[in-house]
């Protein structure tokens, strides 16, 4: 009698161990997929990359950050963010939910004739910069585009030795384009600084990365990912701290 009831409760307790452990494995799946919708969205991508690439190229005063806002900025559910499937054709810009639609958007515009066309979060143009990437999908991938944005930036600046005149040559060789970009630069820089604190919460960065070094140049550095409460001083001056941004359509 004794071992029947103590077979008894053994398997008791293996059905309770067993309905438990399906209960925990229930509550740890929403997580999973919350973490992965967040990772999954595309709101912070060029924002990350670029904060990054600042730090890795040391390139001062979030300038970086202010040249992505002129180039694909927007506004996404009521945030400022550097968008990643954006795409210009001959002055024409579109700004897309998916890299998919995106590239299709762009192999249309080739197969239509058209040269010259802008893809990602730095707009690289494709015409002028041929072995930028291998296709025009990689041109849509965030790290891809901004870190050949940033090492462009970064060679125009140890050609000229100016970071306003690397801004400038950036978009333009042309000093009077050059300078009309410079225009809207400042302001877009000024707007990156004061802005700085909730472009990094796209990224969801919650603690201090390592900052770059800092050479004593009488740059400004404030590009990491942490938020310490600081909104930095700009090169660039300030002014009316809102963004000038491009003139981007919803593409299909």
């Amino acid at each position: 009698m004794r071992r029947g009831l103590f077979a008894a409760f053994l398997t008791g307790l293996t059905v309770l161990s067993s309905q438990a452990s399906a209960q925990w494995a229930g509550f740890y799946k929403p997580t999973e997929r919350a973490v992965a919708r967040v990772e999954a969205s595309a709101n912070g991508l060029c924002v990350r990359e670029i904060l990054l690439a600042q730090m890795r190229h040391d390139i001062p005063d979030n300038l970086l950050l202010g040249i992505g806002l002129q180039e694909s900025g927007l506004y996404r559910d009521g945030e400022l963010t550097v968008w990643p499937y954006a795409a210009n054709a001959e002055g024409r810009g579109k700004y897309f939910e998916t890299e998919a639609e995106a590239t299709a958007w762009v192999a249309a515009q080739q197969q239509a004739g058209v040269k010259s066309i802008d893809v990602g979060c730095m707009q690289i143009n494709m015409l002028w910069h041929p072995d930028a990437f291998d296709s025009v999908t990689e041109g849509f991938n965030p790290a891809r585009n901004v870190e050949y944005a940033a090492q462009y930036l970064a060679r125009l600046y140890r050609s000229k030795g100016s970071w306003r005149e690397a801004a400038a040559a950036y978009h333009s060789r042309t000093e009077e384009l050059g300078q009309a970009y410079l225009a809207r630069l400042d302001r877009n820089v000024a707007v990156a600084n004061a802005e700085l604190d909730r472009l990094r919460a796209l990224v969801g960065a919650t603690r201090r990365d390592p900052a770059p070094s800092k050479p004593h140049t009488g740059a400004f550095w404030t590009a990491d990912l942490s938020q310490d409460g600081s909104r930095g001083r700009t090169l660039f001056g300030t002014g009316e701290l809102s963004p000038i941004l491009p003139n981007l359509s919803r593409g299909s």
